[in-house]
């Protein structure tokens, strides 16, 4: 396997702050026995309580939500609302909606999502698959400094509407949103201090959706997961290690690795000699796009004010 090379985009400061933020999630929680109960119901007992057992060890999600009804954005404007009753700033310049799971093909879900908020101003829509939180961050960040105003960045993602017959993957995709507020500030020490995005080109299809649309003529089974689940998770634990390394936390920061195993997530934190912030995963399992932004709002319910490195690959 080729070698993922280091990050060749490299972006420096954009000073803002969070002053509202907000997550939002799915009525009914799921633990990995019920799940497993419920996806290997012809599998004997103990053989099920085994195979939960190892859920929660490796793959770390004890409890995860799935929608019933509605779509992603249903939360998403959850989330919002909330933020911006939090944030308390005058209304945003533009709204930065990440989502890889939109209720409809046309039509950008940030301008849904803007209309249902009853806000008039720029809309952007981010899809990049479980990097979209992150990358939509970076995007509103910047839109706070150099518009000087409040940019609400909203990210939303529903995978059990594609689950199919998977099994592993509703222990490990949680449905959910997060929204964070933010605004401009002249405190050197608040913001994005620094970014690094890099890329594999020839490893877009390791794992991937392969029907293409419209979807009429072809057979359901072409809109199932495909790909190399082995290799994709490697070459997903290199590119995370990569952005890590270039990022170089301060001993302080909080890391918090975007996977859908803590078991990967401890292997790239401890490859630095930290431990990683499990909080979303542990909670509400692989979200992802609002991973990163629910993991924010979450550190500041807890009170966390020191630097956090965000490492995602997808």
């Amino acid at each position: 396997m080729k070698q993922i090379v280091a990050p060749t985009l490299r972006l420096g400061r954009a000073s803002v702050r969070i002053v509202g933020s907000a997550s939002a999630f799915p009525d009914v929680e799921t633990t990995t026995e019920a799940l497993v109960d419920r996806l290997a119901a012809d599998v004997p007992l103990a053989r099920r309580r085994a195979m939960s057992a190892f859920f929660d060890q490796e793959v770390g999600v004890h409890r995860r939500a799935h929608l019933v009804s509605g779509f992603a954005r249903d939360l998403a404007l959850v989330a919002a609302r909330r933020a911006l009753e939090e944030a308390s700033v005058r209304a945003p310049v533009a709204v930065v909606y990440a989502t890889s799971t939109p209720s409809r093909w046309t039509a950008a879900e940030s301008a849904l999502l803007a209309r249902d908020l009853d806000l008039a101003c720029a809309f952007f829509d981010v899809r990049s698959g479980c990097t979209g939180g992150l990358h939509a961050l970076v995007h509103a960040a910047r839109l706070a400094r150099d518009a000087d105003g409040p940019v609400l960045v909203v990210a939303a993602d529903a995978f059990s509407k594609t689950f199919g017959n998977e099994r592993l993957l509703p222990v490990t995709m949680g449905d959910g949103a997060a929204a964070l507020v933010l605004i401009p500030t002249e405190r050197a020490s608040e913001g994005v201090v620094r970014a690094v995005f890099g890329g594999a080109p020839d490893r877009v299809d390791l794992a991937t959706v392969l029907g293409t649309l419209p979807p009429t003529s072809l057979e359901a089974s072409s809109w199932a997961l495909s790909g190399d689940p082995t290799a994709f998770a490697e070459s997903a634990e290199e590119a995370l290690l990569a952005a890590l390394e270039a990022l170089a936390p301060p001993e302080s920061a909080a890391i918090v690795v975007h996977t859908s195993r803590a078991a990967t997530a401890r292997r790239v934190a401890g490859a630095f000699g930290r431990t990683p912030y499990l909080g979303v995963l542990e909670n509400h399992g692989n979200l992802g796009a609002p991973t990163l932004l629910a993991a924010l709002d979450r550190l500041r319910r807890e009170g966390v004010s020191h630097d956090v490195a965000l490492v995602s690959a997808g």
